[in-house]
C-alpha cells in the first residue's frame, strides 16, 4: 500500500519510539507521549494542534488510518505491523491495534489561557489517571475552557488518561503549574472567581449558589483528602453538592461534572 511503511520485526529501529517504555520515560527522555484506541487517535490527530509523528497500526485499520492523515492535513508515518509484532513492540496482546507516537507541546502561558477562557477547571493533587481522563472528558463536554493542574497532578498524556479522556487531553488546552496557591492568587488578581468543591458541612449548597459569575474556576482537590485548607481559603467561595443516604463525597470527575453543569446553566 502507498505511503504505508510496513514493520516486519518489533526490533525495527524506525518503531524504537512505541517499545516498553513507560509513560515518564517517554515525557523525561524524549518529550513524547504515546496514545492508543481508534477513536481516541482520531481525536488526536484530526483536531489536536498537537504534532504527531507517525501511527502504528493493524493492516485492517490502515485504510483508516490514511483517511486521518488526509483529513487532519497533517504529515505523519504509517506504519503497518503484524499482530504478532504488535504485541511484541507494547508487551502484551494489545487488540485495540491503534497507536500514535506524539510530540508534547511547549507550556501554554497562563495568562493567554485565563484571558481567552470563561469557565475553568483546577485541579490539586489529583493522583490517578483515570481521574484526570474522567475530568477532562467532562469538563470537554460541559463547556470548561482549559484545566489548570498542580504539579504533582497525574500526567494527563499518561495513556490511560488519554484512553479514559476520549483523546480531550490533547484537544482541551491545559497548564500544569509548579505553585498552586501562588497561581489562585494570580488567578484573584486577574478577576476569576474562585470556587472550591468541598463536601464540608459549612460549604454553600451548590444549587443555591450563584453560578453565573464569570470568568470562574471550580478548584477541586484530590481523591483522599482533597483541597489543601490553603487553597481552600484562596477562594472565594466553598461549593458542595446535596447528597443523600449519609454519603459524604464523590469521586473528584463526578463531582466536577456536576459542579461543570451547574455553571452551564
Amino acid at each position: 500500500m502507498e505511503n504505508v511503511i510496513q514493520i516486519s520485526s518489533w526490533e525495527d529501529e524506525r518503531i524504537a519510539g512505541y517499545r516498553n517504555l513507560k509513560d515518564s520515560q517517554l515525557r523525561e527522555q524524549q518529550g513524547r507521549f504515546i496514545i492508543e484506541g481508534k477513536l481516541v487517535v482520531k481525536r488526536f490527530v484530526i483536531e489536536s494542534v498537537m504534532s504527531c509523528e507517525s501511527v502504528l497500526v493493524l493492516e485492517k485499520h490502515v485504510e483508516t488510518a490514511q483517511k486521518y492523515k488526509i483529513d487532519s492535513g497533517k504529515s505523519f508515518d504509517i506504519f503497518q505491523a503484524s499482530q504478532e509484532v504488535m504485541d511484541a513492540v507494547v508487551g502484551f496482546n494489545f487488540h485495540r491495534g491503534f497507536l500514535a507516537l506524539g510530540q508534547r507541546p511547549e507550556e501554554l502561558d497562563l495568562t493567554k489561557i485565563v484571558s481567552s477562557s470563561s469557565l475553568l477547571v483546577l485541579l490539586e493533587r489529583v493522583l490517578n489517571p483515570e481521574n484526570i481522563g474522567s475530568v477532562f472528558r467532562n469538563a470537554a463536554a460541559l463547556g470548561a475552557d482549559a484545566v489548570i493542574l498542580s504539579a504533582d497532578c497525574a500526567d494527563p498524556l499518561y495513556r490511560l488518561a488519554t484512553r479514559v479522556s476520549i483523546g480531550t487531553t490533547t484537544t482541551l488546552p491545559w497548564i500544569r503549574v509548579s505553585d498552586f496557591a501562588s497561581t489562585l492568587t494570580t488567578l484573584r488578581s486577574f478577576g476569576v472567581r474562585l470556587f472550591a468543591m468541598s463536601p464540608s458541612i459549612d460549604s454553600q449548597l451548590l444549587s443555591d449558589s450563584d453560578t453565573t459569575l464569570r470568568p470562574a474556576a471550580i478548584v477541586l482537590g484530590s481523591e483522599g483528602d482533597g483541597l489543601t485548607s490553603a487553597s481552600i481559603n484562596a477562594c472565594h467561595a466553598k461549593l458542595r453538592i446535596d447528597m443523600a443516604n449519609d454519603v459524604d463525597s464523590l469521586n473528584v470527575a463526578t463531582a466536577a461534572a456536576i459542579g461543570l453543569f451547574q455553571f452551564r446553566r
